[in-house]
């Protein structure tokens, strides 16, 4: 039997930030009541605006959102060199307010086996299940072209 020496781990990136210049805000994000709740006890409860998940937010995983730069960890000396020489694909909505769109391609820059699928009229939440088919099917043909097999 012989082995692909070539195995590299395969990522999905769905929206995900590359960068955050200015930080996060939680005052552009939650409730009034939220932040003050945040400012006072350090956490407060969030619902998902499904209303399915409810997820507890701390002042600490602000902090530590703030403090992640993919950037830094992609190309910084103790950074993730996993990420730089995997395969990566990342689905991006080109309406996305909540992530821009220029993360996607500041990634594109960054890893040299990165394909990018930009989702035109897509936000950062793909409309919901509007665009699952074009999602499901751009992850199966990811997973499809970097796939390995073993010959006998």
């Amino acid at each position: 039997t012989s082995t692909n020496t070539n195995k590299k781990p395969l990522y999905v990136n769905l929206s995900g930030r590359c960068t955050r210049p200015n930080g996060f805000n939680p005052n552009q994000i939650f409730t009034t009541e939220q932040c003050r709740e945040l400012e006072l006890n350090g956490k407060f409860q969030f619902q998902t605006w499904s209303g399915s998940r409810m997820y507890e937010v701390t002042a600490q995983s602000i902090n530590d959102r703030n403090a992640f730069d993919l950037v830094q960890e992609i190309k910084g000396a103790g950074g993730n060199r996993r990420i730089i020489h995997s395969r990566v694909l990342t689905i991006h909505g080109d309406n996305d307010t909540t992530v821009p769109i220029e993360n996607a391609y500041m990634l594109d820059e960054l890893i040299s086996n990165h394909t990018m699928k930009i989702i035109p009229g897509a936000n950062h939440n793909f409309n919901g299940l509007l665009y699952m088919n074009t999602i499901v099917s751009s992850i199966l043909d990811f997973i499809e072209t970097n796939s390995y097999t073993n010959t006998t």
